[in-house]
């Protein structure tokens, strides 16, 4: 019999599993330039200030931006500025805004997230400067006839599909979806390499995770 003896919940990710992730992506990507690979420790932040912290959260955004721009072909900027989204990207006739949520812990979509993005949903339907004076939306291409909505994190916990699925239906319909930034990194090398399409990309929007792998 083990008496006095008390283990931590296993609910967070401590930085020895982070640098685990780390090698097993960095492993697997032949094509995709590992300079990205900080895209994790960005995700699984545990920066212990405030100032840190936002400094984090801003590169996570900018280093998200750059992966589908500058890697992936997508057309896109970083925005990520008070009453903004924090980037937008677009390939071919569909465009989608994206919100970056760095957590150590896991990512599950709060009430205050799932309100922000139906917002930006909602102002880049009516595109109405009354409900947003500094007209963001129009860094989207001007061709677009569909849009998406994506959170990138670290991982998904709990019950994030409800609040995807209430994210759609507040919205008319928009279809939705979250991805852990390990998928995100896999897609990105299998598109990279070919073993995915953009189309398996976004055929994959339905309020769920988006899952990939190699």
């Amino acid at each position: 019999n083990i008496t006095m003896l008390n283990l931590p919940p296993r609910n967070s990710c401590v930085k020895d599993e982070v640098n685990e992730i780390v090698d097993r992506v960095r492993s697997k990507l032949a094509h995709l330039d590992h300079k990205y690979l900080v895209l994790i420790d960005l995700a699984y932040s545990d920066a212990a200030t405030r100032a840190s912290k936002n400094a984090d959260a801003r590169e996570f955004e900018i280093q998200t931006a750059e992966l589908f721009t500058e890697e992936l072909a997508f057309k896109g900027v970083r925005l990520g500025d008070s009453n903004k989204p924090d980037v937008i990207v677009s390939y071919g006739n569909t465009g989608t805004i994206i919100d970056n949520k760095s957590y150590k812990d896991g990512f599950n979509i709060n009430a205050s997230s799932r309100d922000e993005m139906q917002r930006y949903i909602n102002e880049n339907i009516q595109r109405s400067t009354q409900l947003n004076s500094n007209e963001w939306w129009n860094n989207f291409e001007p061709n677009l006839s569909v849009f998406t909505f994506l959170f990138v994190t670290s991982y998904l916990k709990g019950s994030f599909k409800k609040q995807l699925d209430y994210i759609s239906t507040a919205t008319g319909g928009i279809k939705g979806a979250a991805i852990g930034i390990e998928s995100l990194l896999y897609l990105s090398e299998g598109i990279k390499s070919g073993q995915y399409a953009h189309s398996d990309f976004y055929s994959r929007f339905n309020n769920e995770e988006l899952i990939f792998t190699l």
